[in-house]
């Protein structure tokens, strides 16, 4: 028998099962998150996901993504998570460029979990909204 193909097969079987390992961490860690704020029943209604959470889910599972979209102040992710939110077209560039900002708050700690983010992004377009009903009422 040959031993250095045994070693060779044993060290790639080592190191496919540490990957499988630790990518399952990942989606276990993912859906800790999403669990950990409430209970699974609540964000789902007839096996769709119910309007007000998909903003949280989708922080959830792109976290990462959109981490760097909102250190960029812009990107697919951002935008994506702008129009779950509801940002107006027309405000877009002024949504982004205030997620751009938060960055700076989140740096500053631990990155953040994926229910403050959407919290702060929901900050921002409330800012956005506010600063359009200031410029109607102003004219």
């Amino acid at each position: 028998m040959n031993t250095s193909g045994a070693r060779v097969s044993l060290t790639l079987f080592v190191l496919l099962g540490s990957i499988l390992f630790l990518s399952a961490c990942t989606v276990t860690d993912t859906v800790k998150d999403i669990l950990s704020s409430t209970t699974p029943g609540d964000w789902y209604h007839d096996g769709l996901l119910k309007e007000e959470y998909k903003a949280l889910a989708f922080a959830t599972m792109n976290r990462e993504n959109l981490l760097q979209d909102m250190a960029r102040g812009r990107g697919e992710y951002l935008e994506s998570m702008g129009t779950l939110l509801g940002v107006p077209p027309s405000r877009k560039q002024d949504f982004f460029g205030r997620a751009q900002r938060h960055m700076g708050e989140f740096t500053l700690s631990e990155p953040p979990k994926p229910g403050e983010i959407v919290t702060a992004l929901r900050s921002d377009l409330s800012a956005v909204l506010q600063a359009d009903l200031e410029g109607v009422h102003a004219r």
